[in-house]
């Protein structure tokens, strides 16, 4: 159980950095509009906020014993398909090796082997086409 003043303190806390990020929203719509290039500064500033939060989160969940893939799974489920979406590809079925259609049975009949006289008269050997 809290008490009232940690619970004012954790939501004064979030109402400031809700405050910031909207703050840091509007400077970069302000600095896209003027063609400010320190715009281009501060999205490579919250990308490397964002990997050192990244690195932050798996080494102290490393600390607690906890695996790196579970404690960063849910920022990375559906990363691929968010991807392929906002490139425009195309959705991909999954690989398989083998054809489509199921394997249908075949039944290969030999022909029959032709009675000895039914060939009529063969030479023995091809004739000479030397001459």
């Amino acid at each position: 159980m809290t008490s009232t003043g940690e619970g004012d303190a954790m939501r004064v806390g979030r109402l400031l950095v809700s405050v910031a990020c909207v703050g840091v929203l509007a400077l970069m719509v302000w600095f896209a509009l003027t063609e400010n290039p320190a715009a281009t500064w501060m999205v490579y500033g919250l990308y490397g906020a964002g990997a050192a939060t990244f690195v932050v989160r798996a080494v102290r969940a490393r600390r607690r014993g906890v695996p790196v893939a579970r404690s960063v799974a849910p920022a990375l489920r559906g990363l691929g398909e968010v991807q392929d979406m906002s490139l425009g590809r195309p959705p991909v079925p999954p690989v398989t090796y083998a054809s489509p259609v199921g394997t249908v049975a075949e039944l290969v009949v030999a022909p029959p082997e032709p009675a000895v006289g039914a060939l009529g008269h063969l030479p023995a050997r091809p004739p000479d086409r030397r001459t």
